[in-house]
């Protein structure tokens, strides 16, 4: 197959999956511009064949990054995570998250407690809170989340 059909095939694909989710979906502002230097992103947060998922999207037609729920990170933390590939979606409130990818250490999600990030993001459906977002901000935040979850996995083992 050449590659512009194999392309072509991928984002029909990513497409009919970022439309077939069954989905809520939202308009998100990024405190970051995405990879294609948008300030928004398409949110939804769905099911698919029994797997919760959150995918964002620039577009409709664009390819999605897709998230997965982290059922043991969700325990501890009370609240649905997603995560791919070293990058956890992590509620901070109603309408607005976090996007972490810890660097040290490099552990996963409940395994340490991070202290750097490789790439860190905030977004919410309010412009306002995004306006008044920082990075370090959105840093000091992951890292007390990661404390709390560390505390929330000791006391589900006991």
């Amino acid at each position: 197959m050449k590659m512009k059909n194999v392309t072509y095939l991928l984002i029909v694909l990513s497409t009919t999956f970022f439309n077939q989710l069954y989905a809520q979906e939202q308009m998100v502002h990024l405190l970051e511009p995405s990879r294609d230097g948008k300030q928004q992103q398409i949110l939804q947060l769905g099911e698919n064949n029994g797997v919760k998922l959150l995918a964002m999207a620039s577009c409709k037609q664009c390819m999605p990054a897709v998230y997965t729920h982290n059922p043991e990170a969700s325990k501890a933390y009370g609240k649905t995570i997603y995560g791919t590939s070293g990058i956890y979606v992590i509620p901070y409130d109603n309408n607005s998250y976090i996007s972490v990818a810890p660097k040290t250490p490099l552990v996963a999600i409940g395994e340490g407690v991070w202290e750097t990030f490789l790439y860190t993001n905030f977004f919410s459906e309010d412009k306002n809170k995004v306006a008044h977002m920082t990075k370090k901000k959105v840093e000091d935040w992951a890292i007390h989340f990661s404390k709390q979850i560390m505390k929330g996995r000791n006391e589900i083992k006991q």
